[in-house]
């Protein structure tokens, strides 16, 4: 998943998304730097007391999508949400009115009317969010968590929706194709491992430990899906047995310097997004054949797993 595919799925998403819709996504966005947001909810005549995310004793987030942005509907905005926000005895040091320009641009009387809260309310920092500074974030959470941003982006339609075995075919040809291209020496991986321990029969899953609940999420999602699909066609799949122990020994050569969790994610970056030129379906076809040669332990076989 490279920065191109994040920004284009990430345009894609805000040009859609109105209202509820693009504030959830916000809230979801924030909840990747602020763990322990919380959603608010209208109650009543009450509203949401201007506010639509909430950090206690951090920061009062409120969105905002309109169809089109008119400056001054903008501004009044602003100044209402931002005086409620203030009454509701909300704890904050920050308030963040967050606007879907669509990546069209901010009209300057509205970053006008922001630094003039600012100037009027010096105890706490107000700051006006638009669609590119949006993104600037998700990119800075990628470079350190990039399972976060897949899961934001892309799990909730591409892996379970996913059906297209022309791409599976095409990620079998690739990994097979792609290691005689890149040889790499598998030798010292039986230095260490007993090949009981890792089994390269196709038929046998490594099972692993992972700690990590967005990989987890994304990862046993495409174990899914590989159960799905891949059983039912992998006897028409060409190279098929060839890919399983290509996958294992990969893994295998990873693991002589990393715990288990950081192989698997070397193993598939490897195939997967050290290769700029193949596309985010293509992608998403090796992530699930990767997949189909794994399992995630379960919390009781912590000590029994083969991967570890």
């Amino acid at each position: 998943m490279t920065n191109l595919d994040i920004e284009n799925r990430f345009k894609l998403a805000v040009h859609y998304k109105k209202t509820t819709e693009f504030e959830k996504f916000v809230i979801e966005i924030y909840r990747m730097r602020y763990p322990y947001i919380q959603d608010i909810k209208p109650q009543g005549q009450k509203g949401d007391g201007g506010n639509d995310g909430y950090v206690p004793g951090e920061l009062v987030l409120q969105c905002y999508a309109p169809e089109n942005i008119n400056a001054k509907t903008t501004i009044a905005k602003i100044q209402t949400n931002f005086e409620r926000a203030k009454n509701s005895n909300w704890n904050f040091k920050e308030w963040h009115f967050v606007v879907n320009d669509d990546f069209k641009g901010i009209f300057p009387e509205i970053s006008q009317a922001i630094d003039k809260l600012n100037a009027q309310n010096q105890q706490i920092e107000i700051k006006l969010i638009d669609t590119k500074m949006l993104l600037n974030q998700v990119l800075n959470i990628s470079n350190t968590d990039k399972h976060k941003v897949y899961n934001l982006l892309y799990y909730e339609y591409d892996v379970v929706n996913f059906n297209n075995l022309d791409a599976l075919f095409k990620a079998v040809d690739f990994i097979v194709q792609n290691t005689k291209l890149r040889k790499f020496d598998a030798n010292d991986a039986y230095m260490n491992f007993a090949l009981e321990k890792f089994n390269t029969n196709v038929q046998e899953k490594i099972k692993i430990n992972i700690k990590n609940a967005d990989f987890i999420k994304l990862f046993g999602t495409c174990i899914g899906k590989s159960h799905e699909i891949i059983e039912e066609y992998k006897n028409k799949i060409d190279n098929f047995e060839e890919t399983g122990r290509i996958i294992k020994e990969k893994f295998m050569f990873f693991r002589e310097k990393y715990d288990a969790e950081e192989s698997l994610k070397k193993t598939i970056d490897y195939f997967c997004d050290n290769n700029c030129k193949i596309d985010q379906n293509s992608r998403l076809a090796l992530w699930i054949v990767i997949a189909y040669f794994f399992d995630i332990c379960d919390i009781g076989d912590k000590y029994e797993c083969n991967g570890k």
